[in-house]
């Protein structure tokens, strides 16, 4: 149906205050068997806690940069991974995390390295959304258009005021 800008909140039916979560995410090459099974087998062991696990296809125009794209052009896999589990208490949060990181071991032969900069989650663990050269194209816009890095923290983890990288 048509609707307002003030209805976009409840496209999803998510919850108005979003439950306490932990994710993770990573871009993914194409999954030979031993790739499909490893994924499987830790999604559905059935003692997971995490609430989601998906692997979304992508490739095709996302792996094409086009022409004037600019520097953040395309994405760097076949398929981007994503999960995500309920943290409602510090021993819940304590098995996510678990879960998630056996779910990055399982697929990490797969893993591109890169993720996409939207689902980007967790700052524990390894999140790169673009090669080095572009990271310096952005840094430089970065640079001259917030000097003060006033958005720099929500673009880059680990971006310094001025373009700069910590440690």
């Amino acid at each position: 149906r048509a609707a307002s800008v003030l209805d976009v909140p409840w496209t999803h039916m998510d919850p108005a205050v979003a439950p306490p979560s932990l994710a993770d995410h990573l871009l993914v090459g194409d999954l030979d068997d031993a790739g499909q099974r490893a994924f499987l087998d830790v999604a559905l062991r059935p003692d997971s806690r995490l609430a989601t696990i998906e692997l979304r296809q992508l490739g095709g125009a996302f792996a094409d940069p086009p022409a004037g794209g600019g520097a953040p052009d395309q994405l760097r896999g076949a398929m981007s991974r994503f999960a995500t589990g309920l943290a409602s208490s510090a021993s819940k949060a304590a098995r996510i995390e678990h879960d998630l990181d056996e779910l990055r071991a399982a697929i990490g032969p797969w893993a591109s390295g890169f993720t996409a900069p939207n689902y980007a989650e967790d700052r524990h663990r390894p999140q790169r959304s673009f090669p080095d050269s572009v990271s310096r194209e952005v840094d430089a816009v970065r640079s001259r258009i917030d000097p003060s890095g006033l958005f720099a923290a929500d673009v880059s983890v680990g971006a310094l005021p001025g373009g700069g990288r910590a440690g």
